[in-house]
């Protein structure tokens, strides 16, 4: 089927464009998401931006957040076509769900919206941090949703599983440059931490190679000082009784060794140049082997939070009925529940400050 055109959309082709159209399912790892897409993407409108055209074809684009019911989204939930009830099966949509989109959870949303985008046949697909608010079964459907896509699938994810399950190339954004790698994640980041370590090497290399023509610039020095120090001496200290002959034989010598201290020198000064001119430039990578610092004061309070209500509710809908939660300061939790179960509105209830401290 093809989905109705978007009016008023003007495409402007950019250099990564026409690099993720070359066929295969590519993942971005480690770079500046908006940034990154922004310039793959012509600017949709903002009603209209699941769906657009760039490079000659369509593109649907998932950013990470989720606001308003788009017009894909609406077009998925009032469809009767085979796709969209296919989609709707496979990502467990209702569309009765759509009336209550503002208290919906971001992880409900986030499967509305990609299977929105999924519903417009595109032929480039991109999707900022995918898994991003899924539980485990929307994950599971996703992850087996994109498998059987056909377009060419752009996605940003720090999910090493997911990076590890799907991509065919990894897109790199490090250090102001992007390069790309054929596999997995794993595969990937093998290559580039061995292209990192032969950078070191090859470094090293060309720095102790400096630092050892330092070294001999350094006794060349010492030894035309010394040169200079004694051709001066034996100037000043002739003799009455020495031979004229003698006398100028030993100066001779004497600047000979000058001159030749002074050539040393210059040698060695010029190959130190080339040397460091030579050396290629390094950057540290700074997101590895780095600690972190961070201080730590108890609360004043044991009890950090405190929930006692006989309904929680998210809008009209009731989430949960004599609700009753404490945490205490040292209290590790974790918080798991299907999207849609109440999780964000439980937090957003344990933030409420307290009227009265509990002690």
């Amino acid at each position: 089927m093809s989905y109705p055109s978007r009016p008023g959309f003007h495409p402007k082709p950019s250099l990564l464009s026409q690099a993720i159209f070359s066929g295969g399912r590519l993942f971005a790892r480690r770079c500046k998401q908006d940034t990154l897409f922004g310039s793959s993407l012509a600017r949709c409108n903002e009603r209209r931006r699941l769906l657009g055209r760039a490079a000659g074809c369509t593109v649907a684009f998932c950013p990470q957040e989720v606001h308003d019911v788009s017009r894909d989204v609406a077009w998925l939930a009032s469809s009767p076509s085979s796709i969209a009830c296919e989609l709707r099966g496979r990502f467990d949509l209702d569309p009765h769900m759509l009336a209550r989109w503002p208290t919906m959870s971001p992880g409900e949303r986030r499967r509305w919206q990609i299977g929105a985008a999924l519903a417009c046949e595109p032929d480039v697909l991109l999707v900022d941090e995918p898994t991003n608010h899924l539980d485990a079964k929307a994950r599971e459907l996703l992850v087996a949703t994109l498998r059987r896509f056909r377009g060419v699938g752009v996605v940003v994810s720090h999910d090493r599983a997911l990076l590890e399950t799907l991509p065919t190339t990894i897109l790199r954004l490090h250090a102001g440059e992007l390069r790309s790698y054929a596999g997995a994640y794993s595969a990937a980041s093998a290559a580039w931490e061995a292209e990192r370590l032969r950078a070191e090497e090859t470094h090293a290399r060309a720095r102790n190679h400096a630092r050892a023509i330092e070294e001999r610039l350094a006794r060349a020095r010492t030894e035309h000082a010394a040169a200079s120090r004694a051709r001066s001496s034996r100037t000043r200290m002739k003799d009455k009784n020495d031979h004229d002959a003698r006398g100028a034989l030993a100066k001779g010598r004497a600047a000979m060794a000058d001159a030749k201290a002074g050539r040393a020198v210059t040698v060695l000064r010029d190959a130190l140049g080339r040397a460091e001119g030579d050396m290629p430039s390094i950057e540290r990578d700074r997101t590895i082997g780095r600690s972190v610092f961070a201080t730590y004061e108890p609360p004043r309070t044991p009890i950090l939070f405190h929930v006692d209500e006989r309904e929680l509710r998210a809008g009209a809908q009731v989430i949960a009925r004599d609700v009753r939660l404490t945490i205490r300061r040292d209290d590790r939790v974790r918080v798991v529940g299907a999207n849609g179960a109440g999780k964000t509105t439980l937090l957003r209830r344990c933030s409420i400050p307290r009227a009265t401290p509990i002690h």
